[in-house]
């Protein structure tokens, strides 16, 4: 199509001309603007971070409840025979080192056997002091009267004299000897009496209970006193023993209390799983398999973990998936 040359040349062909041109540059204009947008949104996408990988939950084991004990348990202190409790030197809630007094068991007859046997026995020291003494003088003159014999100015039969005394003189001092050691002996018995009627804390530990007092008969309480020893605590599970194959050391455990909520659940670690099956040790009231077959586990327990000694708590065995 040929336009006219009138209406090129005529001002409406030059307002025409004008309104194409202007269209043309606003085509441009939009086309960079969007392309501008575009490749901002590209650049925005790529620099936001990309999110991490969902850790992966932990994987359910086996669940079962447990008691809260100390390392190597709770130590009791007894007596073995009659007697009565003359001091009690701690109280409940006390903390006591190892080798500290507890408890006293009347021992005023022992003391007086202990004072008894230190007496024989320094007597039967004394002795041997005594004829070991003689010794060194009486060999001195046998010495003398042999050299008398030699050179003639002394009969044989006073050297024979002589020998036999220093002879029958050695032999009271091991008769002597061996008294004394008798005497030893029973002095150390004497004393093994007297002190073990003074009981000690074997390890540094908490007074938990006193179960007695001064002047009462140690037969009226089978346990005089409770102690908690200052160990790692540990939880005492019994997992059914459907579980067996599934429990080992490392595996994770999370502790519920099972009388009130607690504010946070306890984690720990399983140290030690039993080699063999056995019967609940906890009862008719224990872990609801009374009866059955179960395997003990044990489990450490953190230091800042809020759970007191005898308590019983839900424990749930889990691992960590890779």
């Amino acid at each position: 199509m040929t336009m006219q040359p009138d209406l090129i040349s005529s001002p409406d062909g030059a307002r025409l001309r004008r309104r194409r041109l202007s269209c043309g540059v606003g085509l441009v204009l939009a086309a960079s603007l969007f392309a501008g947008a575009y490749s901002g949104k590209l650049s925005d996408a790529s620099a936001q971070p990309v999110a991490p990988p969902l850790a992966a939950e932990p994987r359910p084991v086996a669940v079962a409840r447990g008691v809260v004990e100390v390392e190597g348990g709770l130590l009791d202190l007894s007596w073995d025979g009659p007697g009565k409790v003359s001091r009690v030197f701690v109280r409940e809630g006390q903390a006591v080192s190892a080798g500290m007094p507890i408890i006293e068991i009347d021992r005023v007859q022992q003391g007086h056997e202990k004072d008894i046997a230190r007496h024989a026995e320094r007597q039967a020291e004394l002795a041997v002091q005594a004829l070991a003494g003689q010794l060194p003088p009486e060999r001195a003159r046998e010495a003398r009267v042999r050299e008398a014999v030699r050179l003639g100015g002394v009969a044989e039969q006073q050297l024979a004299d002589v020998r036999r005394a220093v002879k029958d003189l050695e032999s009271q001092v091991r008769v002597a000897q061996a008294a004394h050691g008798q005497a030893v002996a029973r002095l150390k018995l004497a004393e093994w009496e007297y002190e073990r009627r003074l009981l000690r804390a074997p390890v540094d530990t908490t007074v938990l209970r006193v179960h007695t007092r001064s002047g009462s008969a140690t037969t009226a309480h089978p346990v005089l006193v409770s102690l908690l020893p200052q160990g790692q605590r540990m939880v005492r599970a019994e997992f059914s023993a459907y579980y067996a194959d599934q429990l080992r050391p490392g595996l994770k455990a999370r502790f519920e209390r099972t009388a009130v909520a607690a504010p946070a659940s306890v984690e720990g670690e399983v140290v030690q799983v039993s080699d063999t099956f056995s019967e609940s040790r906890f009862g008719s009231e224990g872990m609801g398999i009374a009866g059955g077959r179960v395997i003990e586990v044990r489990v450490a327990l953190p230091e800042h973990a809020d759970l007191r000694v005898g308590e019983i708590v839900t424990v749930n065995a889990y691992d960590r998936q890779k």
